[in-house]
């Protein structure tokens, strides 16, 4: 898979979204028809400097009123999930989010384009084809392009993770005085993004957590205590602390049902040997 690289240059989207939009506001009906109107009344009123200087005071107040109730429409929507909260969007083209623990995103849709803004946590993208809208997320400093794709970004402390599912994308990032791109990445591909923006193989066992959790479960195979307890804790509202030495020896490995904490402290405590505490809204784990 290959890089190319180039200098960043200013993004020109705002500019071409307002030349887009007057082309529409010149051909709405009502627009126009307004205008019409307020083109009859100067006609027959005269031409003296006063009145012209109304008629394009009025003019300009009806192409506002129309831009206010253009950008109202088409404003951003806000999706967000508490955690160990899960939430499916369907989109007006038929593009579906579903939202993990603690995600959260914005969406614009217009008639040119189909924006995202990732701003935490996790959501698998199905995107409906339009070849006429892009569908873009924007991530942190990188922008990834949908090419009829079902994917995965998870949101993480140094970046963002991207998995394909099935289809392509495009990534492009953007960096202090130069642009990386990825001209595409494939089903069964990742990408991490805040780095060199390198193509790897999905691995079996994230493939099989992010379809876990999906089901509202939680897939642990061989994992460090440590890293198990991180993971489970995005889920819980009550976390679980490790207060023992050399926990990265204990591995554990099982299927977890979301929101059950009962059956994640007995598989602890029978199963794996350990001691669960309730102290102060938190679960304390150590030896016996």
């Amino acid at each position: 898979m290959s890089l190319r690289r180039r200098k960043a240059r200013p993004e020109t989207l705002e500019s071409t979204a307002v030349w887009r939009l007057s082309r529409q506001l010149e051909s709405d009906p009502q627009v126009r028809t307004w205008l019409a109107e307020l083109d009859q009344l100067v006609d027959g009123a005269g031409t003296s400097t006063a009145r012209k200087r109304g008629y394009w005071l009025v003019a300009a107040a009806v192409a506002c009123l129309a831009l206010g109730g253009f950008l109202l429409i088409n404003r951003p929507v806000h999706y967000a999930t508490a955690v160990g909260e899960q939430r499916d969007v369907v989109l007006a083209d038929g593009s579906r989010l579903t939202l993990n623990t603690a995600s959260e995103a914005t969406v614009r849709m217009t008639s040119w384009e189909r924006r995202v803004q990732l701003l935490r946590g996790e959501v698998v993208f199905e995107v409906a084809h339009d070849a006429r809208r892009p569908f873009d997320v924007f991530v942190g400093r990188s922008v990834v392009r949908a090419l009829g794709t079902r994917f995965n970004i998870e949101v993480l402390h140094d970046g963002a993770s991207v998995a394909i599912l099935d289809g392509a994308v495009q990534i492009r990032t953007n960096t202090y005085d130069s642009t990386v791109e990825v001209p595409s990445v494939s089903r069964g591909e990742s990408v991490s993004l805040g780095g060199s923006a390198a193509v790897t193989v999905l691995s079996p066992t994230e493939l099989r957590r992010i379809a876990a959790w999906q089901d509202r479960k939680i897939e642990f195979a061989d994992l460090p205590l440590p890293a198990a307890i991180a993971e489970y804790n995005r889920y819980s509202a009550h976390p679980f602390v490790i207060d023992l030495e050399s926990a990265e020896r204990v591995k554990l490995s099982g299927v977890f049902r979301i929101g059950d904490v009962a059956a994640f402290r007995y598989a602890l405590e029978h199963s794996f040997g350990l001691r669960v505490a309730e102290s102060s809204g938190r679960y304390v784990v150590s030896r016996p």
